[in-house]
């Protein structure tokens, strides 16, 4: 999920400072709960922010699911081109989780979207096609 697709803060400060406390290749991660689409089935996931470093000498970020993404990708039949969104929210003692929706195309060729309540506690998310590894 690239940080300039993130469409809410999502993360406490205490947790961006953990993932920014990473040195060399020892990432830091964070564990959390995701629910799966069509099953709704709960797994836990590792949470990790990359810095991947660019030819002119800037940064480009992004928050993965590193351990766990292939099988997950695989269980649920999520293929490169496929458009995803992933909402996070928070579990019983503040525990982040995040939910993952596959985007169905619309019959006019407009991709359905998920819409948002009014509630105090939205949900943020994050949409993104899936490329492969």
């Amino acid at each position: 999920m690239p940080l300039n697709g993130i469409k809410v803060d999502f993360l406490s400060d205490e947790e961006k400072k953990h993932l920014d406390s990473h040195t060399g290749t020892n990432v830091a991660e964070i564990p959390a709960k995701l629910i799966q689409p069509g099953s709704c089935k709960e797994c836990d996931v590792t949470f990790k922010k990359w810095d991947m470093k660019k030819e002119r000498g800037k940064t480009s970020s992004m928050y993965v699911f590193s351990k766990e993404w292939n099988e997950i990708k695989r269980r649920n039949g999520i293929e490169q081109g496929m458009m995803v969104q992933v909402w996070s929210f928070r579990g019983l003692g503040d525990e982040l989780c995040f939910a993952l929706v596959v985007v169905e195309e619309g019959g006019d060729g407009n991709r359905s979207s998920a819409s948002q309540s009014g509630e105090k506690n939205t949900p943020s998310t994050s949409q993104s096609h899936h490329q492969e590894d």
